[in-house]
């Protein structure tokens, strides 16, 4: 049974606010001119390739650092999932849609979805993570979301950068009571969100009835860059 998070605020229209020359100097051998030419030539090659490899090693750093995977880790319910980022970049698929876009059932079980149009995990605003409850094969990565208590510490690993965030509410709300303006509102806050389906099945539509709703407040001084091997 698939987690219908496609449906979250189906019911609702709201208007939703969103939350840079190296020279090398060659020695002059006067009783072999040509030669000094050619040693010259030599040397300026080799230099001009040093500072070739240094900044090609230089871009392929940055290029592994932006391509670093997104993360996040709950502790307390077992979560260790990949991060994807949902929504077009145009806004297609943005705030003012009826319904938002989710993660690939395939991956229901690795992998959570958080949304561009949100504020990156850590910075000053609302970021939304969802993730499936379940498929019709079993639990998938947010089946006990529900479980989660005030003070549980969730970790986001995005762009490079760890950050903690410790959980205050968890509620179970009917999908037409959703929090919009509360979760996808502006704040000057650093907010997660976590959210996920939960309550009864409607066998009719294919959708649960509700939604399960965590916020999480940023612990400041807690981020740092994690290992890589």
């Amino acid at each position: 049974m698939a987690c219908g998070l496609a449906a979250i605020i189906a019911t609702v229209s709201p208007a939703l606010a969103s939350g840079s020359p190296a020279s090398a100097a060659a020695g002059a051998f006067p009783r072999h001119a040509p030669r000094a030419a050619e040693t010259r030539d030599i040397r300026h090659e080799r230099h001009i390739q040093g500072v070739r490899e240094t900044r090609g090693a230089g871009r392929a750093r940055k290029a592994r650092g932006a391509a670093r995977p997104w993360t996040i880790t709950v502790p307390s319910i077992g979560v260790a999932a990949n991060l994807v980022p949902l929504g077009a970049p145009d806004g297609s698929a943005g705030p003012d849609a009826l319904s938002l876009p989710v993660p690939p059932l395939a991956k229901a079980a690795t992998e959570t979805g958080w949304y561009r149009f949100t504020a990156v995990p850590g910075a000053a605003g609302n970021a939304v993570i969802v993730g499936h409850v379940d498929t019709y094969i079993g639990p998938a990565v947010f089946y006990n979301l529900y479980r989660l208590r005030p003070g549980a510490p969730v970790y986001v690993v995005a762009d490079g950068t760890r950050q903690r965030f410790d959980v205050t509410s968890v509620r179970e709300l009917p999908k037409p009571s959703f929090p919009v303006s509360e979760v996808f509102g502006s704040t000057k806050r650093h907010m997660l969100w976590l959210i996920t389906c939960g309550g009864a099945f409607d066998y009719e539509t294919r959708h649960y009835l509700d939604n399960i709703v965590v916020s999480a407040s940023w612990v400041p001084g807690h981020g740092k860059v994690p290992r890589h091997t």
